[in-house]
Parts: structure tokens; C-alpha cells; sequence
């Protein structure tokens, strides 16, 4: 691979077809601000928006929600006197809990506050507990044959424990049943936003997805069978179709499930529609189907398509890859989300260099810093499989997300890229420290001297002064501007001489 220059669009495979809801993320505030993730543990904040209400612009939205007041993309909804359905029964907001996704209907204003008209909860599957892996990373279970994996975003319900593993430790193979709700990756996994051990007594199973292999009497949603023969489908009329989502409630049987009820969602959600221009469409969930920027991808069944007007917040162009979680909005066209704004849902961090591989540990170090490894990480060796393929002092390039701690980089995606990487070093992170005179810039811990830059570019990829450059840059102890480096970092050390600098957000 042919290390691309820092305004090089990234290249990839054609775009999917997909078909049905927008999404977008939700979560809780309290008091005056919000935050994007769930925690380990129920809580919730409350109040209202405390906005000036201006003009309003219908939206719909779908994503992972927190209890008190609602955010989607930053705008905060009143939901006190919106119709809410769980589960496809009537019920009210007070009912919504951490970590459910949910589908809402409203409108925002642009001061930052809306009105929540319609919200739709409904669990990805719901039963009995197969098996569980409280040692993998991250740690997982089955349910129906879908693997769900948990992480610190997780919000759990009825099961204690201290840590992730002792949770699912806590399942009982067999007989505990749990409700899930989460959102699927690239590969078909449940990542659980909500995971909720049920109480006595409990027996519905319930599984969402898309019809495939549909006969008179069976259909496949995610792998499993689906026999719905004697089943109801509601709302009374309508027709099954491959290609439809639906939601499926039922008690296991024979090949999979035995159907009492099967839902399609778009028959029953016709109220989840906007017509005409200028409504807004929010996505949020993880990329599958990618190839290139501009093109097409899916994120949880929507078509996004960008262009060369796409912006791009918390990283760049060049991240977009399947199983990447992302948020695009903009207008719908037909089926597909022409994206005005792409938003990564964790902020971009690469590094690239020469690598020491720990295979039995899931490690590499790369430019001094430690990079973990678990079971989602996309691992690219040039040959063999799995970071047992990448020798050490190979030259590689790590995307990822920076560890809760801070102290590791938690790849997405690990490259052999080999001599064709070029010898220069990349970093790019927030800038944690500025420094004017001689001028360098922190990132990741590691001091980017400027002196000897040859290039600096805005966020537009425009060509810019070193004063203008470190003028743009707010340098804050939590993160702040988004740079990214290329230059030298001789070994051992903690300092790189730069060549190009950029700024990517």
C-alpha cells in the first residue's frame, strides 16, 4: 500500500444497497450538558432544554438513548408529551431506559433544542443465554445464535459486578434470559449498548433483522431460522418480504424459532416519514460496505453517500472503513442519506512506524506507544493471518480510538504496510500542549517539534503560514484540535521532527 499524502481521498470497495431507517445517536444530559456513551451502570440526568426555540426543521433519528433529557447530534428533545411505543406496545417515557435504542420522530430548532413527537424502543434479540466467553476481548455472549460483545459503554441492568468479564461471569448457560439492545458492526455482531437480565417467568424471545431465504413458511433473519406458519403478522395486511426488517417474537423450536408474532417495521412505521426538502436525516451506527470517499455505504441499514461537500468531524476521509461507528447527516434522496457531515463517534487517533509485535499479549508498540488488539480489530498482515502475520520491525499503520485511561491506542484497524509505507513516522491525536517558540505541538505524548515543517495545512487542506497553523490549534489537557503529523522519530525517543503538519478538524 502507498502511504497517501494528508489530502489524498482513501480508496475502497463499492458500496451495498440497504433499505430502512435513518439513525443517529442518543444520550442523556444533566444538568446543562450531555455526553454520547452509555456507562457501566443505570443513571440518568434530567431538565429541560432551556433553549430559545427559532425555526424548526423535521427530523428523525434513531440510536442508543440515556434517560433525562434526550440529545440527538447535540440537540437536546422535550419528550414530555411524545407518543412512545416499546416494543411495539403502547407505553410512555417514563418507561425508556439507558442504553435502549430507540427510533424518534420530531423537530429541531437552530438553537439547539427540538420536540420528540413519536419514539419507538425495541430490544436486537431478547432470550435465553447459549453460551458466554467472559475472558475474550471483548467479552461476549450468545443469544439465538447472535453473539453480542459488551464494553465500558454498556449499560446493564440487574446483573452486578465489578468488571465487564464478572457480569457476563454472571450468566447462567441455559437459563438466564436477557434482553439486548445494541447496534450491529461489519460483521453481523451485536455491539449491546443495554444488556437486561429478565425476571422470573420471562419467555419471550424476540429477534430483529432482515428477511432473507422467505418461502411460505419459513424465512433466515441473521442466520436463524424462522418458522411462521402460525404466527400473526401485524399490522393486519401486511406482506413479508426479503429484504424487510422485522421484528420477530417467538419461543425456540425445531431449526431456530417458532414465530407467534412477526412485525415489519417499515409496515408499522409509515408515521417514520418525511417528505420534502430541507428535512433532516440523522445515521448513526457502524460502516459496512465501504469503498471509497466520495461513494455509498451502509450505516444500520441506510444507504449514506458522500461527496467532495461532505465535512467530516473527529477525524477524516481517510478513516471511513467498515465496522468504523460513525454519525452522517444530511437530506434524504429516495432511500439514501446524502451526507452534509460525517461525525466519527470516538476521535481518529493513527500512528504509523515500525512495530513490535506481541502476539500472546494482543499488543503491538508503535513510536513508543502501546497498542491493544482485541477480537474487533481488522488485522491486515502482508502475509499468514492475525497479528501472528506481522514480524516485528515491520512498518505499520494503526487505526483506532485512544483507551478510556488514555495510556494505549485500541486499534480498529492494523496495517503491514511495508517499504511502500514510506520511512516517515504519522501521528495523529488531539493536542494536549503548544508551545510558540521553538514552535512544537503535543500529541499523544508525543512532542511534534514544527521548525522544520515544510507544509502546514488547515482543515480545508489549504496551504497556511506556521503562525496561522498554531493560531488555529487550541491545545487543551482533556484533547483539543485534531492535528496530524508525518516526519522522523528516531527509535527510543519521544520527539518527532515534522515535515508536514495538518489539521483535521
Amino acid at each position: 500500500m502507498v502511504m497517501p499524502s494528508l489530502n489524498d481521498p482513501a480508496r475502497r470497495r463499492a458500496g451495498l444497497l440497504a433499505a430502512l431507517f435513518a439513525t443517529a445517536v442518543l444520550a442523556a444530559c444533566g444538568g446543562g450538558g450531555g455526553s454520547s456513551g452509555a456507562t457501566l451502570a443505570d443513571g440518568g440526568g434530567a431538565g429541560g432544554s432551556g433553549n430559545t426555540q427559532s425555526t424548526s426543521t423535521p427530523v428523525i433519528s434513531e440510536g442508543v438513548m440515556s434517560k433525562g433529557s434526550v440529545i440527538v447530534n447535540g440537540v437536546r428533545y422535550d419528550d414530555s408529551s411524545a407518543e412512545v411505543r416499546i416494543d411495539n406496545s403502547a407505553s410512555t417515557a417514563a418507561r425508556l431506559q439507558n442504553g435502549m435504542v430507540v427510533r424518534l420522530q420530531g423537530s429541531a430548532d437552530d438553537n439547539g433544542g427540538g420536540t420528540a413527537l413519536k419514539v419507538r424502543a425495541g430490544a436486537e434479540v431478547r432470550g435465553t443465554v447459549q453460551s458466554k466467553d467472559s475472558v475474550a476481548v471483548p467479552p461476549a455472549f450468545t443469544v439465538l445464535g447472535q453473539r453480542v460483545t459488551v464494553d465500558d459503554t454498556t449499560v446493564f441492568a440487574n446483573l452486578a459486578g465489578a468488571t465487564l468479564a464478572d457480569r457476563i461471569a454472571a450468566l447462567a448457560v441455559g437459563s438466564s434470559m436477557v434482553e439486548v439492545h445494541g447496534q450491529r458492526d461489519a460483521a453481523g455482531r451485536i455491539r449491546a449498548s443495554r444488556v437486561e437480565l429478565q425476571g422470573p417467568g420471562a419467555s419471550d424471545h424476540q429477534l430483529r433483522g432482515i428477511i432473507g431465504a422467505l418461502s411460505p413458511t419459513s424465512f433466515v433473519v441473521n442466520g436463524l431460522v424462522v418458522s411462521y406458519s402460525a404466527a400473526t403478522i401485524s399490522p393486519a395486511g401486511a406482506t413479508l418480504a426479503n429484504g424487510m426488517l422485522v421484528e420477530v417474537h417467538g419461543n425456540p423450536g425445531g431449526p431456530g424459532l417458532i414465530a407467534t408474532r412477526v412485525h415489519p417495521e417499515d409496515a408499522q412505521d409509515d408515521s417514520f416519514k418525511l417528505t420534502g426538502s430541507g428535512n433532516k436525516w440523522e445515521v448513526e451506527g457502524f460502516v459496512s460496505g465501504f469503498s471509497a470517499h466520495p461513494g455509498t455505504f451502509t450505516v444500520a441499514g441506510r444507504t449514506v453517500q458522500t461527496n467532495a461537500s461532505t465535512r467530516f468531524e473527529n477525524g477524516a476521509a481517510g478513516d471511513l472503513a467498515d465496522g468504523i461507528k460513525v454519525e452522517a447527516e444530511g437530506r434524504l434522496e429516495g432511500s439514501t442519506i446524502v451526507a452534509v457531515k460525517v461525525s466519527f463517534r470516538a476521535t481518529r487517533a493513527i500512528l504509523a512506524g515500525v512495530a513490535t509485535v506481541n502476539v500472546a499479549g494482543r499488543t503491538l508498540t508503535v513510536l513508543g506507544k502501546t497498542v491493544r488488539v482485541d477480537d474487533h480489530t481488522e488485522v491486515r498482515p502482508r502475509s499468514g493471518s492475525g497479528l501472528a502475520g506481522i514480524p516485528n520491525g515491520a512498518r505499520v499503520e494503526v487505526r483506532g480510538v485512544l483507551s478510556s485511561d488514555g495510556s494505549a491506542l485500541v486499534a480498529e484497524r492494523v496495517e503491514d504496510i511495508g517499504s511502500s509505507g514510506g520511512a516517515r513516522e504519522i501521528v495523529q491525536a488531539r493536542v494536549t500542549a503548544k508551545v510558540q517558540s521553538p514552535a512544537s505541538i503535543t500529541l499523544f505524548g508525543i512532542t511534534a517539534n514544527l521548525n522544520g515543517a515544510s507544509q502546514y495545512q488547515d482543515a480545508a487542506g489549504n496551504p497556511v503560514s506556521q503562525a496561522a497553523f498554531l493560531a488555529a490549534i487550541t491545545a487543551q489537557a482533556a484533547g483539543g484540535t485534531l492535528v496530524k503529523v508525518k516526519g522522523a522519530m528516531p527509535p527510543g525517543t519521544s520527539a518527532m521532527s515534522v515535515e508536514e503538519a495538518q489539521i483535521e478538524d
